[in-house]
């Protein structure tokens, strides 16, 4: 806030400090004695020269009584002590005696006077953070009568309008959020919009009211979730930190303010967006603004819960424990650093107890959760609105459940009911902070009903969720995961109808969540929130007794990044985007709206009513709608296509034959009792911790054995669990007789099943197992050849036409540093023997791969990968140049090509993080997308002799040893035969051989 002593008072005092010292009596001497100390005060936080000043001012002023001139001089004097020790303080003592004397200065100076109407500005702004501290209406409305009449006083022209015109918006600002009367806003933009209009560039005054107009702008746009308006906003926030960077030393709060701004409105558009770039920008933007800040300058602590929020958005986008943790740590600090009764103090405890549930929840620290209890409570106790205050009611009663989490005290989940029903019926029906309490009472009455066993808690569960669902208020991700939790409490109580209607809202609202992302990446994250939802349809649609359905909705909540990458190289889009551009950015408009958390009701409208329209056009009726069972059926006619599903409550097999013409149901279904989701993924990461282990020279002998075990036990596991019923309902009961041709199947398993090895399932004997000893046709491998596809639609990218005769690629990299794969020179040598016409790229890097895949059918890759487990965008094949460079997913996403061959010799090219795992977001997945027909990878870390006899062998049956160009129709097959030959090398490890995978047609 500006200083109140007039220039002229200065003057004065500076006069009677170059001359001889003044008698303490004297009423100048003390202002001189007092702004000496108040310049003093400026140079460290101690209190005291400004205690020492103010009874300096004070006794100045009981010497100079009313009317007499210089009265008037002295109180501005002290008005701005007082207002520095509040400052400092937050005493709301200090705040009430700089009121007081700024009144006096009123009272002391005719209207007319030159800082009259700069007084009354100042008292505007007191009155205004009078109200920030306790709330009074009535000292806002006060602050804004003021303001406005101050700014009425000033000419355009004056130097001072535009700081006038700054305190008056704020004011406004305040009385829009209280009373939601839009023409505040309207009356705020307009002032601020009128004040940067009469500035010219490199004015002092400027940057300040650049940062205010885009302030306001970047509210307007938060609240309608308008991306274009908001970007605009933020052009003028970093011009105003630009500027602000110039003149920092004149005012460094100014500065800090600007930077405060733009930061806290770049996290809104990664709300708005899921854009990651912008919310990293917020983070090193509050960083710059804490930086720049001091105690005499403002409220740090505002800065550093702004820093704490945009922390805390990344560790949930991210999962990174250190960021959490950073995040509470800043937010203790801020709460710290805010005096007991200021307004904000309240927000301040609620965020750091939302912030220590998160560190909870991944910690289990329960010091941790009963921390944030305490804190919670302090707020209830000295809250006084009554919606804040029953909202930390329902925070409260989400705590007591997670406590109950951890001891099993059933009165924990007693006192979390209560709680929850009291903020329910304490909020109005029409306020969306209301569902917040009402899915957490949801939560909590499911976690009480297990306990009772009690159908009636059950209901009031599903009520709870219901109404989330229904909800046109909240924002969309709320309503898609009340969705699927209301599916998931209708299969508890048995009603089939009532879980496949709300699966199927669930699906419908998931699709315009993730349909659009800034990037890759941002959707990504969003669909890894939904990683459940496949699972979750296909169990509601079979209890519902719909396996076509199951089927269909597998198809729609899986591979959808996949699917979208299809549909644009299909035209579908773009298409659209030349038939009615308009439309296409409407679209993207829209559905940036619904990530936003106001107004999302409009959106919803605005979504239906455009998808309408666009559907009437003729060529557009299918527009965005997934496909049919019937056109899935037809891509089985090769052969079975067995989606596996383990949802929360039962597992199925859902097998589509292409036998789907007649009048009944095309899907076959196999009911899988045994097989788990959490035992499923139990099993997996035993498998992958075991393939990590199984490189033969890394490995001591025993430790080896124990490595060959776990494979042999999961396969088994897997083969009595699943792939045994398979087999045995689609009559594959035996290794087909000699000479004649192995049947056909494709798996397509879902979640974390996809990362089992269903083609090696099978009964191995380690020790004894020798190919006469081992019990007869107990695996996948001795009954069929099996095939991976990523989804059933993925399957028709079979039929694209291609080249006669095919053209092969070899990228080898043998001498990576510190990771040598001699065996990579064999595999080559004999892969030129049998194909020499085949190119070796030397020295291959990212740039000459990329350049030459689009000229090959066959891509041979000889190389290490790397499976990054929790971000796929990590993941890279290990090229000559990767660590400048790498070779990523996106990169072969990127591409789109008719080829026949992808062999990917390389570590663990089918892995992605579990939370993804339906996405397909590994190599394997990449390279069908990029229109491989077929493609071979791997499930573990493969050993690098045994990789180079499989590639060798597999190739020597497709080209008839040499003698034939590559046949790569052959491919599953060729690899088949390969891998039972290896088998039948090293019968007792399963570990060398099982993990090749065939993708494709």
């Amino acid at each position: 806030m500006a200083e109140l002593v007039p220039e002229e008072l200065r003057e004065r005092v500076a006069a009677r400090l170059r001359a001889n010292p003044l008698p303490d009596a004297d009423p100048l001497g003390r202002a001189a004695r007092a702004t000496a100390l108040l310049a003093e005060s400026k140079r460290s936080t101690d209190t005291r020269p400004l205690l020492d000043a103010l009874v300096l001012v004070n006794a100045a002023l009981r010497a100079v009584p009313s009317g007499c001139p210089d009265r008037d001089l002295h109180a501005g004097l002290g008005s701005d002590i007082s207002m520095a020790l509040y400052a400092r303080t937050h005493a709301m003592t200090h705040l009430d005696e700089a009121i007081r004397l700024v009144r006096e200065v009123l009272r002391e100076i005719p209207r007319a006077h030159v800082s009259y109407a700069g007084y009354l500005t100042v008292l505007g702004s007191l009155l205004r953070s009078r109200f920030q501290a306790t709330n009074e209406m009535s000292e806002l409305e006060e602050s804004l009568a003021t303001c406005r009449e101050a700014v009425a006083m000033t000419r355009p022209d004056d130097a001072e309008h535009a700081g006038r015109i700054d305190a008056l918006a704020r004011v406004l600002k305040f009385m829009y959020i209280c009373t939601g009367e839009r023409s505040y806003r309207d009356e705020r933009l307009a002032l601020l919009r009128e004040s940067l209009s009469v500035l010219p560039p490199g004015h002092p005054n400027r940057a300040t009211s650049m940062a205010a107009l885009g302030g306001a702008l970047a509210e307007e746009a938060e609240e309608i979730g308008d991306v274009d308006r908001l970007d605009e906003a933020l052009e003028y926030l970093r011009e105003a930190a630009d500027a602000g960077a110039k003149c920092r030393n004149e005012s460094g709060r100014a500065y800090s303010s600007c930077l405060f701004e733009l930061g806290v409105f770049l996290r809104v558009r990664y709300d708005l967006t899921r854009d990651l770039h912008a919310l990293e920008e917020s983070i090193e933007t509050l960083r710059a603004a804490v930086a720049a800040n001091s105690p005499d300058d403002g409220d740090p602590h505002v800065d550093l819960d702004g820093l704490a929020a945009s922390l805390q958005a990344l560790y949930e986008r991210t999962e990174e424990l250190n960021v959490l943790e950073e995040s509470v740590r800043i937010s203790r600090q801020a709460l710290a650093m805010t005096p007991p009764r200021l307004l904000n103090r309240q927000r301040y405890l609620d965020s750091l107890a939302g912030r220590l549930r998160l560190l909870y929840l991944r910690t289990n620290n329960v010091r941790v959760l009963n921390e944030a209890i305490e804190y919670v409570q302090e707020s209830i106790e000295t809250g006084t609105e009554p919606i804040p205050s029953a909202r930390r009611l329902g925070i409260l009663g989400g705590l007591c459940r997670l406590r109950y989490l951890h001891t099993k005290d059933e009165s924990e989940l007693v006192k979390s009911v209560d709680l929850l029903r009291e903020s329910v019926a304490a909020i109005p029906a029409d306020h969306p902070v209301r569902l917040e309490s009402v899915g957490e009472l949801g939560l909590t009455l499911q976690a009480l009903a297990a306990v009772r066993s009690d159908r009636d808690l059950l209901k009031e569960a599903r009520a709870c969720s219901q109404e989330i669902a229904d909800s046109t208020i909240v924002p969309l991700d709320m309503r898609v995961q009340s969705s699927m939790r209301l599916a998931a409490i209708s299969e508890r109580l048995e009603d089939g109808d009532a879980a496949l209607a709300a699966i199927e809202r669930a699906v419908e609202l998931a699709e315009v969540l993730t349909q659009y992302g800034v990037t890759k990446a941002d959707r990504a994250h969003r669909l890894g929130e939904l990683a459940d939802l496949p699972g979750q349809a296909a169990s509601s649609a079979l209890l519902a007794g719909r396996p076509s359905r199951a089927v269909e909705l597998l198809e729609r909540t899986r591979g959808v990044l996949a699917a979208d990458a299809l549909n644009q190289r299909s035209g579908e889009v773009e298409r659209l985007r030349k038939a009615a551009p308009g439309w296409a950015e409407e679209l993207a408009r829209v559905r940036a709206r619904l990530s936003s958390s106001v107004h999302t009701r409009a959106a919803y409208r605005d979504l239906d009513g455009l998808l309408e329209r666009i559907r009437r056009v003729p060529g557009f009726e299918g527009f965005q709608r997934p496909p049919r069972i019937e056109q899935l059926s037809r891509l089985a006619g090769r052969g079975p296509v067995v989606l596996i599903s383990a949802g929360l409550l039962r597992s199925d097999a859902l097998i589509l034959t292409g036998d789907g013409s007649g009048a009944g149901d095309p899907v076959e279904l196999v009911r899988l009792p045994g097989l788990g989701r959490e035992e499923a993924a139990r099993q997996a990461e035993r498998l992958a911790r075991a393939g990590r282990a199984a490189l033969r020279e890394l490995s001591p002998e025993t430790h080896r054995a124990q490595v060959r075990d776990e494979v042999v036990d999961v396969l088994a596991w897997l083969w009595e669990v699943a792939a045994a019923p398979v087999l045995e309902h689609l009559g594959f009961a035996g290794t087909p007789p000699e000479g004649r041709e192995w049947p056909r199947l494709w798996w397509c398993p879902a979640h974390v099943l996809s990362f089992l090895p269903f083609h090696a399932a099978g009964r191995y004997q380690p020790d004894r197992a020798r190919e006469s000893s081992r019990p007869a046709e107990l695996s996948v491998l001795d009954r069929v050849v099996s095939s991976y596809t990523t989804t059933v639609g993925a399957l028709a990218q079979r039929d694209r036409s291609r080249r006669s005769v095919p053209a092969t690629l070899i990228v080898p990299v043998p001498d990576t540093p510190g990771a040598p794969l001699p065996g990579v020179v064999r595999e080559t040598q004999a892969l030129l023997r049998m194909v020499p016409d085949a190119r070796p790229l030397l020295q291959p890097s990212r740039a000459s791969v990329l350049e030459a895949l689009p000229d090959y059918q066959i891509a041979h890759f000889a190389c290490h990968g790397y499976a990054d487990r929790t971000d796929p965008a990590r993941s890279h094949l290990v090229l000559a140049d990767h660590a400048a460079a790498p070779l990523t997913l996106d990169d072969i996403n990127q591409l789109n090509l008719t080829a026949d061959l992808a062999y990917l010799s390389a570590c663990s090219t089918g892995v992605a993080p579990v939370r993804l795992s339906d996405q397909f977001l590994h190599f394997t997945g990449a390279f069908q997308l990029a229109g491989y027909r077929h493609v071979i990878g791997t499930l573990w870390s493969v050993d690098d002799e045994i990789a180079a006899e499989l590639a060798t062998d597999f190739y020597n049956r497709l080209t008839g040893d040499g003698t034939l160009p590559p046949w790569t129709d052959l491919s599953a097959y060729a690899l088949h035969e390969a891998t039972r030959a290896l088998r039948t090398r090293y019968p007792d490890n399963p570990a060398l051989w099982a993990a090749h995978t065939h993708t494709g047609a």
